[in-house]
């Protein structure tokens, strides 16, 4: 064999290697994209037909079967070594030539569409429009400061103080042992307080598909889920808010979706700015 025959046999083969590589990663791709489109319909089939049962039902429990999205999504992820829905839609760009892969983006794309229309539509029928809406609350009014919250821990009535939202002691005390929060809580059981805020239930914004994409991907990123406990009310839309001394609101945050909340920076800012406030009137 002369020195020139080797050196070619070599880069043939290197060749070959990266042509079975990419072999390969689009058959593992397109058959994560049909998966993730498989099982996305199978469970969205489950919850138009519990909801067709029992929308009281539907939306109190069995909605919760939805959440398993999350996990499917994560496995995802990992099989193809990336880190986030973006990051699968960046890999079907580079093997754009395949019908295949890009008919099967487009199932998954239609089946996540389709997925967000169904709660959508569960969302119009659990809050219907009221012809008599109360004002809305703005900051610098006065909050509903004569509603009563229940300590978790003592499990007496208090006036309102702090608002942290769950629908029975328990589920909140399990809360503060999973999160090992150190701050009092306290529960709004009727959710007078939660409603007179203007806080809303949804299920299109917590289960949503970019809702259950982000906590895949905090999932994937090896970012430990704060549990979800038959006591929690599945539906239920956080927010924060501060009051004053005098039971004035200082800042209104209604989460949007499930993630939406203020950073702790601005929380902590609203509480200073408050302190120097009442310096300055005792002063």
């Amino acid at each position: 064999m002369s020195d020139t025959e080797e050196p070619k046999k070599k880069h043939a083969r290197l060749e070959n290697t990266e042509e079975n590589d990419q072999e390969y990663v689009e058959k593992t791709l397109l058959e994560q994209l049909n998966h993730l489109q498989k099982v996305l319909t199978t469970i969205l089939t489950e919850a138009q037909q519990n909801a067709e049962e029992s929308m009281e039902e539907f939306v109190a429990d069995k909605v919760r079967k939805m959440g398993a999205m999350i996990g499917h999504y994560s496995d995802a992820f990992q099989t193809l070594n990336v880190m986030s829905r973006r990051d699968i839609d960046e890999e079907v760009a580079k093997v754009c030539h395949d019908k295949s892969i890009r008919d099967a983006a487009d199932e998954l794309f239609q089946a996540e569409d389709e997925w967000n229309s169904f709660l959508e539509e569960t969302d119009a029928k659990i809050n219907p429009l009221c012809k008599d809406k109360a004002k809305e609350l703005v900051e610098g009014s006065h909050g509903p400061c004569d509603l009563k919250l229940i300590d978790v821990h003592t499990e007496r009535e208090f006036s309102i103080q702090d608002l942290l939202t769950s629908t029975s002691t328990e589920g909140a005390k399990k809360w503060l042992q999973d999160t090992n929060c150190e701050f009092r809580m306290f529960v709004d059981p009727e959710r007078q307080l939660y409603n007179a805020l203007g806080l809303k239930r949804s299920v299109a914004k917590v289960w949503s598909i970019s809702a259950l994409v982000y906590y895949a991907e905090q999932k994937r990123a090896g970012r430990k889920l704060v549990a979800m406990f038959d006591e929690d009310d599945p539906t239920q839309m956080g927010g924060d808010f501060v009051f004053d001394k005098n039971g004035k609101l200082a800042l209104i945050h209604r989460s949007k979706v499930s993630t939406d909340r203020p950073s702790v920076e601005n929380l902590l800012k609203c509480v200073r700015d408050l302190s120097v406030l009442k310096n300055k009137e005792n002063s």
